[in-house]
């Protein structure tokens, strides 16, 4: 559900993009919205005002099943928006012909990630693994 339909459950509650500051530290900082960069935000702003706001590095995150059109729109408006999108992150199993129209269509590098059949420490330490070279080369 995005913030905006949560508003209109939670009367007298108002989201403000302006009210939004990042606090002051040393480290990483990680934003995460969840929906695309269109979803509402409040009645007047989207997520991607927000992102134009902070002006963070922008890693976006698909899945396949979404399409290349919606993704490479995704990418498209965070672009024109004038956002360093550094990276794109697929979500789930291979899809060989998705990867590689983005590869060919995109100049933004992307990596997936597998879904995990258990999800326990074995597991994602193995998929941590075998990420770790293609994470470092995003960075």
């Amino acid at each position: 559900m995005s913030p905006y339909m949560l508003l209109q459950i939670w009367k007298g509650v108002e989201l403000g993009i302006d009210k939004i500051e990042l606090p002051k530290s040393e480290k990483t900082i990680v934003v995460e919205g969840a929906g695309g960069v269109m979803v509402p935000f409040n009645s007047k702003a989207t997520y991607l005002d927000l992102m134009v706001k902070l002006n963070l590095p922008v890693v976006l995150v698909t899945r396949h099943y979404l399409g290349v059109s919606i993704t490479l729109a995704q990418l498209e408006s965070a672009e024109e928006a004038g956002l360093n999108v550094v990276a794109l992150v697929i979500s789930g199993k291979a899809h060989e012909s998705t990867e590689n129209h983005f590869a060919t269509q995109m100049d933004v590098p992307f990596i997936r990630i597998n879904e995990l059949e258990e999800v326990n420490s074995e597991a994602i330490a193995a998929e941590a693994e075998r990420l770790q070279s293609q994470i470092l080369t995003l960075l």
